[in-house]
């Protein structure tokens, strides 16, 4: 019985041990720095609470420094004030002297050329003096030309007109001038003439006259004609013809392009 015993116990106790699990091997633990513990800030003072758990502060500072501190302040401002002031003077007043400075300049070269021109001008007073002469007589001819009329060409005209059988005795010419206008008629059925230019004729019979009456309508100018005083001598007969003509015999030549 005991020895049974035994190896009872032998047996249980050489049991074979029971297989190991074996774990994977875990990483190392990394190590943080530790962070800064901020010191807890102080509560902010507010007018007119009491901060509770704060830092006590007293200000010891007398009210006169204070004043003063405040006066110099208000001192250096009004310096840098009139600081400013001075510089912006003399700012001000270099550019003004400079302006000034220019102008001046300028107007002694203006007045330099002016002199030079004025010399220039001088040189030629003779020219200017003779331009004022020939403006001068280029007016007096526009106004002393305005009724000029080419008489001769005019006449030549009127000659080739008589018709056979009439002879022109005499002749006299009135006309406008410048400075003397021809008395108008008033009548307004009358055209206005500048000039009236009577004839004295003789006719061979009185058909004649009125053949030349008829004709003068063709001359430049013709405005009207008549025939008066019509008498009958030996061999024909004798009477005064009158022709007025108007503007357009002038010639124009001394007021073409005025």
């Amino acid at each position: 019985m005991h020895a049974s015993s035994a190896a009872t116990t032998t047996a249980v106790l050489e049991a074979p041990a029971a297989p190991s699990i074996e774990s994977p091997a875990l990483p190392a633990p990394t190590l943080k720095a530790a962070r800064p513990v901020k010191a807890a800030a102080a509560p902010k003072e507010r007018r007119g609470f009491i901060a509770i758990g704060g830092q006590p502060r007293v200000d010891l500072l007398p009210l006169e420094v204070r004043a003063e501190r405040k006066a110099g302040l208000v001192v250096r401002r009004a310096w840098l004030g009139v600081a400013a002031a001075v510089v912006l003077m003399g700012i001000v007043t270099g550019a003004s002297t400079l302006y000034a400075n220019n102008a001046t300049t300028s107007l002694a070269s203006t007045q330099a050329e002016t002199t030079a021109l004025t010399t220039q001008q001088s040189k030629y007073s003779a020219v200017k003096t003779t331009q004022s002469e020939v403006g001068l007589i280029q007016a007096a001819q526009s106004v002393g030309g305005s009724t000029d009329v080419d008489w001769a060409g005019y006449l030549e005209k009127v000659a080739l007109t008589v018709p056979t059988g009439v002879s022109v005795t005499s002749l006299s010419v009135s006309s406008t001038s410048p400075v003397l206008a021809l008395a108008q008629p008033m009548s307004p059925l009358q055209g206005q003439r500048v000039a009236t230019l009577s004839f004295e004729i003789t006719a061979t019979s009185l058909p004649a006259i009125t053949t030349w009456l008829n004709t003068l309508p063709t001359l430049k100018g013709y405005v009207d004609a008549s025939a008066s005083s019509a008498s009958s001598e030996s061999g024909g007969y004798t009477a005064s013809v009158t022709l007025h003509i108007n503007q357009k015999v002038f010639t124009n030549t001394y007021t073409k392009g005025n």
